[in-house]
């Protein structure tokens, strides 16, 4: 489960982490961010695990995502209790950490071949009473300690983290056990009922609809069939994830979830039931409030070319998982580029970036990988010239143009982990309620003023406009803006704090109207955007760049 003082942690993490210390001529940039990727241990042996990280660390990734056990059950460490694929797992936990990378193990939950093979009767069921043979039960107690025994022997590994895959149900089809079902009609349900929708939905005449339709107009027997199938992952989940917690403390663990249906809530909104959240629910069981209190993080497969969406996808599901597990829960985007453009792959980031803590690419080495030599400094109109170096070794002399828009680094078939920069423009006038932010207007509850010569304006509007967030201790009386850069600033004092460097306005801030304003200046030196000042107009214009990888 997660805790309190995980919680403490992720949102210090948050308000913490560094980006673009904005000066002309000079820009300096760190990240938080997880720019993360999926490997494979015998990817990682065949290359060379040194050779093959240090790779992924000049190209920036800070984190790996290594598959520890694989669906058919083997495993990459020496183990008295599991086949091994190929020993590399501890060799590769050593060099990261020397590379200062972290290490996830990742691994899928009902997918296990070799257990399966081992307890056949331990197998899920689908409704036409089909066996895979990798699907376990969820309600097997055996099966749930052989995990744990996996969990316990990758936990003697210095790792930072645990991450579920596939910790759901295959599809709607699944599971129809009688144990499960004995579940069923124990909560109340009619089993003849569910079972008679699941046929017809998934064996005959296999239509995919049925069970979906019914879901959504809320049959009670399907919608509390939908919940108890939900309330297992849950609760198989918060087992796991306890357990790992209880042989080491500070761990942080995450899933890998399905992201269907997140543009459609109902079927009559979608071109396909498939595009829907109905369809997601009863398939999978893997809404996100069933990891809530449950996990840390939680990584959407936003994998385009399964999805039939666009790259605008990824800031729908980040925003829409925020909004149920809250705003300070980490969210980590997990692209794929296979089968879809080089921009849309880009773009992918772009929003996983901006609307959540990271990235997690699948797979490496899948896909090409690319790097701006040179530091780029984002000035509105100006082109300045980088070397592009793919990991193939192919150098490119390139020019890049800077435009009043979103930077997005796009070039031939490289995917790049930056940098990605938000370009912001705020306008307001002195005595005027409205703001515009962006070219669209908002309203505020008090106007920006001038007194004794200089312009004030409200830190709140201004920030926000800006992407910031702003949280106020009342009884310190500080403001504290977090995001590109973490600011912390008192009512009355001069002094105050950027990432941690004290500063000095040449006026205190100061609450009026029950909102704090601060000197207009105070936004180009601590946040670093330009502000220009337009007499005739009495306008300040506020504007500039934002790194957000």
């Amino acid at each position: 489960m997660v805790s309190g003082n995980k919680r403490l942690v992720i949102f210090l993490l948050l308000l913490v982490f560094v980006l673009n210390l904005y000066k002309p001529g000079i820009v300096a940039f760190e990240s938080s961010k997880i720019k993360g990727v999926c490997i494979r241990g015998d990817d990682l042996k065949g290359k060379g695990v040194e050779a093959t990280l240090k790779k992924l660390k000049d190209f920036g990734y800070n984190t790996i995502f290594f598959l520890a056990k694989t669906p058919e059950g083997l495993v990459y460490f020496e183990s008295k209790n599991f086949p091994l694929s190929v020993d590399v797992f501890g060799e590769t936990v050593n060099a990261a950490k020397k590379l200062g990378i972290k290490v996830y193990a990742y691994f899928p939950i009902v997918m296990d071949k070799n257990y399966a093979s081992k307890y056949p009767s331990e197998k899920m069921k689908s409704i036409g009473n089909a066996i895979n043979d990798y699907y376990i039960s969820l309600l097997s107690e055996n099966y749930l300690k052989y995990v744990k025994v996996f969990i316990k022997e990758i936990l003697a590994y210095e790792v930072d983290g645990l991450v579920f895959d596939y910790i759901r149900f295959p599809n709607g089809n699944y599971d129809f056990r009688e144990d499960f079902l004995a579940r069923a009609k124990a909560e109340g349900i009619n089993i003849d009922r569910v079972k008679d929708v699941a046929y017809k939905t998934f064996v005959k005449p296999a239509d995919w609809k049925t069970m979906f339709e019914a879901f959504e107009a809320g049959d009670k027997d399907i919608v509390n069939w939908v919940k108890l199938r939900e309330n297992i992952v849950s609760k198989v989940a918060l087992e796991l994830s306890d357990y790992a917690e209880s042989l080491k403390g500070n761990l942080s663990i995450g899933a890998f979830i399905v992201s269907r249906g997140y543009r459609n809530s109902l079927i009559s909104q979608a071109s396909s039931i498939s595009e829907t959240s109905s369809y997601q629910v009863v398939n999978f069981a893997q809404e996100a409030s069933v990891f809530k209190g449950v996990v840390d993080f939680l990584a959407p497969m936003v994998y385009l070319s399964n999805l039939n969406e666009k790259s605008d996808y990824t800031k729908l599901v980040v925003t829409k998982i925020k909004s149920v597990l809250g705003e300070e829960f980490t969210v980590l985007t997990a692209v794929n580029p296979f089968e879809i453009s080089i921009s849309e792959t880009q773009e992918e980031l772009f929003y996983g970036y901006n609307y959540g803590e990271g990235v997690i690419l699948f797979r490496y080495p899948l896909f090409e990988m690319g790097r701006f030599e040179s530091e780029i400094i984002p000035l509105a109109g100006t082109s300045p010239s980088v070397n592009i170096i793919s990991s193939q070794g192919v150098s490119k002399q390139v020019k890049i143009d800077f435009s009043k828009n979103n930077f997005i680094p796009i070039f031939e078939n490289l995917v790049m982990l930056s940098p990605f920069y938000i370009y912001n423009n705020l306008e307001l006038i002195i005595g005027n309620f409205q703001i515009l932010v962006n070219g669209e207007e908002r309203e505020m509850d008090v106007a920006p003023f001038i007194q004794n010569s200089r312009t004030f304006v409200p830190v709140r509007f201004v920030s926000e406009g800006l992407n910031e967030k702003v949280a106020w201790n009342a009884k310190a009386r500080e403001v504290i803006i977090y995001g590109s850069k973490s600011v912390l600033l008192k009512i009355g004092d001069r002094k105050y704090l950027v990432n941690g460097e004290e500063r000095e306005m040449d006026v205190a801030p100061f609450i009026q109207n029950s909102r704090t304003f601060v000197p207009v200046r105070f936004v180009s030196e601590a946040l670093g955007y330009e502000v220009t000042w337009e007499e005739t107009l009495k306008k300040v214009i506020i504007e500039g760049y934002r790194r957000i990888d």
